[in-house]
């Protein structure tokens, strides 16, 4: 049945004001916001690192490569500086395993390691005159299980169950037994005095002998150790179950004297040596642990770091969050770690399955180097990061490096140079490598699930200080790019080359206009080539954006409806209701502020009864003095689709 009033509000009819081309009596439009918001993410000050794969902080980048801190954080540049080079000695002898970890100590600033059955001398950190290769000390007929410094001047090396425990002495070339009989897994040098655990084939390891000047004395713990180490003060024995903690010290005491006898000459105690302390729990795993769990136990910023439940975690020992916490690296494997340099520097298999090293500043992690994952049974993998000191490397190009990282299944190894170092010979050795690139996190303004159209992208260096070789003539080039497809596919927008160490190289801008280019992400990439001994520091990355708002799709309408007495509608029939009643049931209307039906002017083709509410109102009466009158109005609504 066709609709006999314009209108039908809350199951009544209305007529509306025909009005005029200037003053239309009937009006619909949309209800919303205005469908694009300008705006601007910027990144500065990039204290947190890498590692951040969706914009969270503002100031973190995803996962970059060979990038690191420059002006305390407040922007990065191409580090660190990186070169290969290879043992000749191990070429006939046994290899690094990725899955074993290397002991070593730091003798006299000259690092000593063990591969398999063969002790090596790393490169020296004297300078002048100082060895500049890593060179075969001696193979012994069996493995070498652990070694430690010890006296200062030679090292403590163990066999496991195969040979009692050596003490070589690394200045004079000399060896000894340190105790006939006593056989080492793990051992370490704490207090000036040795602790290893039992490895003699009628004991078990979890016997802890310790030796002092007097003989050894023992203590015991509930589990196998699987490594023994010194860190914050403290020597470490961790298992796979639990860790133990121990702070005793060797001291004086009197002891009972084995010569005394009543009425003789010697007196009934005479001096002696012990341990004091007992071993503490530090934490209950209570659980066996992952094979690679603890591959990494060190000390570093006065906390303690360890590889556990396949990531990096870090001991607070104090404050609201005591205890262990993730600092942000993950993983699948790891291979290894050190200190170095003021970085704790780690080999892992990444969540996406490339081999990484990774540094960590104390405040974000850095990835300085990057490969495809090793298939499985094939060598190559970078592992058991070993610390160099100011070390030379086997050539005067890579003189200086701090950080020694073992190939696995190969006699190569790789060196980093962490930090700018001054040569014996005055030269000032820079830390850059040939190229790097900084990559931000996907990047969503803050509203991850709206479509954002890019407008504008680009980058800052600035530097009031010209770091590096500032005599260098060296020509850089620096390249601007992005992605909308989380770093699938790159497309280069700018790029520029500068041409010696100055100033005006280390301050300026590139920037790009976009057209047409939306995504809900995108992300920006940096990337420096062709890089010797300077780089521009890079301080800024930003993007102007339009937010492709999805506002609700609602109507609203403007009506001027008839409330007049006898009020025909379409069909020439009088409204029942006179104008007085029609208005004051538009104003209870209102007043409720209750949805109501409504049927539009065009509901006989488009027979849809939306939901309405009234949201504004007025009346206008031609001529109010005539009480007559009253009941011919014009009511005004405004109406907004629920």
């Amino acid at each position: 049945m066709p609709q006999t009033t314009d209108i039908i509000l809350n199951n009544y009819g209305y007529m509306i004001d025909p009005g005029s081309p200037s003053s239309p009596g009937y009006k619909r439009l949309q209800e919303g916001f205005p469908e694009g918001r300008t705006d601007r993410t910027t990144i500065t000050d990039f204290i947190g690192g890498q590692h951040r794969h969706l914009q969270l902080e503002k100031d973190k980048l995803g996962d970059s490569l060979a990038i690191g801190p420059a002006l305390g954080s407040q922007g990065v540049t191409p580090w660190p500086y990186q070169r290969s080079t290879s043992i000749s000695a191990m070429a006939a002898l046994d290899k690094p395993n990725r899955d074993t970890a290397i002991p070593f100590a730091i003798v006299r600033n000259r690092l000593y390691f063990a591969v398999g059955k063969s002790l090596y001398a790393g490169v020296s950190t004297d300078g002048v005159g100082a060895v500049t290769s890593t060179s075969l000390v001696k193979t012994y007929p069996d493995v070498i299980t652990d070694l430690c410094i010890y006296g200062s001047v030679g090292v403590l090396i163990g066999f496991g169950s195969a040979a009692d425990i050596i003490w070589r002495n690394l200045s004079a070339g000399t060896e000894t037994v340190l105790s006939a009989g006593e056989r080492a897994f793990h051992l370490t040098a704490y207090a000036g005095y040795a602790i290893w655990d039992d490895a003699r084939t009628a004991s078990r390891p979890t016997v802890l002998r310790q030796v002092h000047g007097g003989g050894i004395d023992i203590r015991r713990i509930d589990h196998d150790p699987i490594a023994l180490t010194v860190a914050d003060a403290y020597a470490y024995i961790i298992t796979r179950q639990a860790i133990y903690r121990y702070a005793g010290r060797v001291r004086e005491i009197m002891i009972n004297n084995p010569a005394y006898t009543v009425g003789g000459s010697q007196p009934a105690q005479i001096p002696g040596m012990e341990w004091s302390g007992e071993y503490e729990p530090f934490y209950q795993q209570g659980v066996y642990s992952e094979r690679d769990d603890y591959r990494i136990f060190a000390g570093f910023g006065g906390r303690i770091f360890s590889w556990l439940a396949g990531g990096v975690q870090e001991y607070n020992p104090a404050g609201d969050r005591a205890g262990w916490k993730s600092t942000g690296l993950n993983g699948r494997r790891c291979f290894g770690g050190t200190v170095a340099a003021g970085y704790l520097v780690v080999s892992i298999e990444s969540e996406d399955g490339d081999n990484e090293l990774w540094a960590y500043d104390g405040t974000g992690w850095w990835c300085i180097d990057r490969q495809a994952m090793p298939a499985p049974g094939a060598t190559g993998t970078w592992c058991n990061p070993l610390p160099l000191g100011s070390g030379f490397s086997s050539n005067s190009v890579g003189a200086y490096n701090n950080v020694m990282v073992m190939v696995d299944g190969t006699n190569d190894y790789r060196t980093y140079r962490l930090a700018d170092q001054w040569h014996s010979d005055g030269t000032y050795l820079t830390s850059y490598p040939t190229s790097g690139q900084a990559i931000t996190s996907m990047l969503d303004a803050g509203e991850r699930d709206k479509t954002k159209a890019w407008r504008k992208l680009g980058c800052v260096f600035a530097s009031p200080v010209r770091v590096g070789n500032t005599t260098s003539t060296d020509s850089v080039d620096v390249a601007l790019d992005y992605s909308i497809d989380a770093g699938a596919s790159w497309i280069s927008v700018q790029s520029t080359s500068k041409v010696g160490n100055t100033l005006p190289n280390m301050n300026f801008v590139m920037e790009s206009t976009l057209s047409g280019i939306t995504s809900r992400f995108i992300m920006l990439r940096i990337r420096w080539s062709s890089v010797v001994d300077w780089a521009p520091i890079l301080s800024s990355m930003w993007v102007e954006y339009e937010v492709l708002d999805n506002p609700a799709r609602r109507r609203k309408w403007n009506l001027r409806l008839l409330a007049r007495d006898q009020e025909v509608d379409r069909d020439g029939a009088r409204l029942a209701k006179t104008g007085r009643q029609l208005t004051e049931d538009l104003w209870q209307a209102w007043e409720s502020d209750t949805p109501m039906t409504f049927r539009d002017i065009d509901y006989d083709t488009d027979p849809v009864t939306r939901t309405v509410r009234i949201v504004g109102i007025s009346e206008a009466v031609n001529q109010p003095a005539d009480s007559n009158r009253w009941g011919q109005s014009t009511i005004t609504l405004n109406l907004v689709e629920v």
